[in-house]
């Protein structure tokens, strides 16, 4: 059952969400006070009465339902993200309440292809929080100034023994940014060239294995992590990813998987041996156009609201270069103003 609560009544919801709680559900609930009563008076006058976005409110089994006017469709996609993660994060200081059911003038439906509103969100205090990882750092490569110098937070990820390698660990360093190894590993298809000195390969004895490992790690002494470049057969091999995550956890480094491969690995043992491990969600750029990506970030920051966190892999060089550099410069600061936080992926253990 849920109880509809016109949107005349909001200074009311506390006071009939209790009771509906005892007659309903037999659980024993009293308003804390009159400040929490207030808070969700000044909720809905602030951030909606106003501009009466809401025709609804219901309550059922710690979720509240809340019926958004047809309008928002039309909002544009910063205007939407923004009222989605302001409702998330300012509902969840209320009571009794684990998740919001969003609808579309009575329907659960997409509010816009980069976030979709069928299934309940949790609410959650923590802004929603993107780590941004760029690829292919070493060698100066086309873009590298630029991302060295945004002004929110990324995570550098670095090709060990390259000519630039050590300088731009420094440099992304003193920007404040995350900064962890980008593992060259062996791919299902690819050139030997793609991959630099010391990759790691299967045809290769676990002992050398490992020693490419802490020789990657000597090479790059600031990095916090690392994450996989192509390795598409090696992370799909159990005796590489266990002999690479060993050294990984004698060093207290952290694993992101690139997810190259849906075969991968490196989650299963990553669990057994203990070493964090974290997953990337998009690929910012597998499509070099301006446009394809602006469409992943804005994707990205979708998967974000919707889960609390959401990591992306853009690179410097051909693959983005540029392009991406100049999606992130122009993205990134207004949507910092909307309530997305970006954090390295350090910021995301234990999320």
């Amino acid at each position: 059952m849920i109880l509809i609560i016109k949107k005349e009544y909001f200074k009311y919801l506390f006071i009939i969400l209790s009771f509906c709680l005892v007659l309903f559900f037999l659980n024993r609930v009293t308003i804390p006070n009159e400040q929490g009563e207030e808070l969700l008076v000044e909720t809905v006058q602030d951030n909606i009465k106003k501009d009466k976005l809401i025709k609804n409110i219901g309550y059922q089994e710690r979720v509240l339902y809340l019926d958004l006017v047809s309008k928002v469709e039309s909002f544009n996609i910063m205007e939407q993200f923004f009222l989605i993660e302001s409702l998330l994060t300012t509902l969840a200081d209320l009571p009794q309440l684990e998740y919001a059911q969003f609808l579309i003038a009575g329907e659960r439906k997409k509010l816009s292809p980069y976030l979709n509103l069928k299934e309940p969100i949790k609410l959650r205090h923590q802004a929603a929080q993107i780590a941004i990882i760029i690829d292919d750092f070493g060698n100066r490569a086309e873009g590298t100034e630029g991302m060295l110098n945004l002004e929110q937070k990324i995570t550098v990820a670095i090709m060990p023994f390259e000519k630039r390698s050590q300088q731009e660990a420094k440099e992304a360093i003193a920007a404040g940014f995350d900064v962890i190894i980008h593992l060259p590993m062996e791919p299902n298809n690819g050139k030997r060239s793609w991959l630099g000195p010391k990759p790691i390969m299967t045809t290769l004895a676990t002992e050398e294995i490992k020693k490419r490992m802490e020789e990657a790690i000597a090479d790059i002494p600031q990095a916090i992590g690392f994450n996989n470049h192509t390795g598409s057969k090696a992370t799909a091999d159990k005796r590489v990813v266990k002999a690479v995550l060993e050294v990984a956890k004698a060093n207290d480094l952290i694993a992101i998987d690139s997810r190259t491969s849906p075969e991968s690995v490196i989650g299963e043992i990553g669990n057994k041996l203990d070493v964090p491990v974290l997953t990337r969600d998009l690929f910012l750029d597998l499509q070099s156009d301006s446009k394809d990506i602006e469409e992943a970030m804005l994707t990205l920051v979708g998967m974000a609201i919707k889960e609390g966190a959401a990591i992306g892999i853009g690179h410097v060089g051909p693959q983005g270069g540029i392009k991406t550099l100049a999606t992130l410069e122009k993205l990134l600061p207004e949507l910092n103003k909307k309530g997305i936080e970006f954090v390295g992926v350090s910021d995301l253990i234990d999320k």
